[in-house]
């Protein structure tokens, strides 16, 4: 992977958005008072995500020259992880009909997305050490939504 700190959080924007997306569609599909507190605990978080790569993004050194549509289609285009995919709200109802396959699915995106927070940590040259502490930090987030996850599952 070849891309310079804008561009790898303009797709970490994205998995966290198909993440918001997705705990939004699972809390209105949910009919347990708990599963719902849970999925919007889980949404909320997200957002704190997008906020912080968003933030990222207009801190780097090459925000200027990245910042258009070209760079965002382009990376739409050809750096569209299948991490939450838009697909993914649109699955649940239909091939995702339970709590159980609805958390599954959960965590598996989960821990795709640990995967790629821990790609990006390690291929992005132009990040200083303070963003690079606090990606790691949205890492352990991401693990603690995995262990929420689990949680629910065994309720």
């Amino acid at each position: 992977m070849n891309l310079n700190a804008v561009e790898l959080f303009k797709i970490a924007q994205q998995i966290e958005q198909k993440g918001i997306n997705f705990y939004k569609k699972a809390w209105d599909y949910s009919s347990q008072e708990k599963e719902k507190e849970v999925f919007q605990k889980l949404e909320k978080m997200e957002l704190e995500h997008l906020k912080f790569f968003t933030l990222m993004e207009k801190k780097a050194e090459n925000y200027n020259y990245c910042n258009s549509e070209e760079v965002d289609s382009y990376l739409k285009e050809h750096f569209n992880p299948s991490i939450f995919s838009e697909d993914d709200s649109r699955k649940i109802g239909r091939e995702l009909k339970t709590k159980e396959n609805i958390i599954t699915y959960a965590i598996e995106r989960e821990k795709d997305s640990i995967e790629f927070y821990l790609i990006l940590t390690k291929n992005i040259s132009d990040v200083d050490e303070n963003s690079l502490a606090a990606i790691r930090t949205i890492i352990r987030e991401e693990e603690s939504h995995i262990q929420i996850l689990n949680d629910l599952l065994q309720s």
